[in-house]
């Protein structure tokens, strides 16, 4: 399993649980290991292709309003692209746009209090992510667009 090949770097799971996200063409896992970073392992049907990211998220506060971001990505994903975006405590993502279609978006998990309690969804794109995505985010009853840059 992929927990296996991160523990060896020491990026075991911290004891949160592991979130498994099923797709078309393999699956994804989010974890945050014992080193305090968050975790991203993906396997494609069949495992033949398989990848491990670590990252250690900037923590924020939840009154903090610009708290949608980008954690994983742009990345490739199959043919296609992927990013794993984390809202604020308060925040729900209702959709996500990318050049005028709506992109597959999963909510993955809620993390720990170490990470202020933040949302994690993980979005499939029909292509590699370049142009910019508009995030629509449900908070205190009102929704609005943000507009995320995609850098690579």
């Amino acid at each position: 399993m992929l927990t296996e090949e991160a523990a060896k770097r020491g990026h075991s799971p911290d004891g949160t649980g592991v979130s498994r996200v099923d797709l078309a063409d393999g699956s994804a896992f989010l974890w945050e290991s014992t080193k305090g970073h968050l975790c991203l392992g993906e396997s494609e049907l069949g495992g033949e292709l398989r990848a491990v990211n670590c990252a250690r998220p900037t923590p924020v506060g939840a009154d903090d309003p610009s708290a949608l971001s980008v954690l994983f990505g742009p990345g490739m994903r199959g043919r296609g692209g992927r990013v794993v975006l984390a809202a604020a405590p308060g925040q729900k993502i209702v959709s996500v746009g990318y050049r005028g279609g709506t992109a597959d978006t999963t909510f993955v998990r809620t993390l720990s209090s170490r990470w202020a309690g933040r949302d994690l969804y993980y979005v499939v794109l029909s292509e590699f992510p370049e142009a910019p995505l508009d995030v629509t985010v449900r908070s205190g009853g009102k929704e609005r667009v943000e507009r995320l840059p995609m850098t690579g």
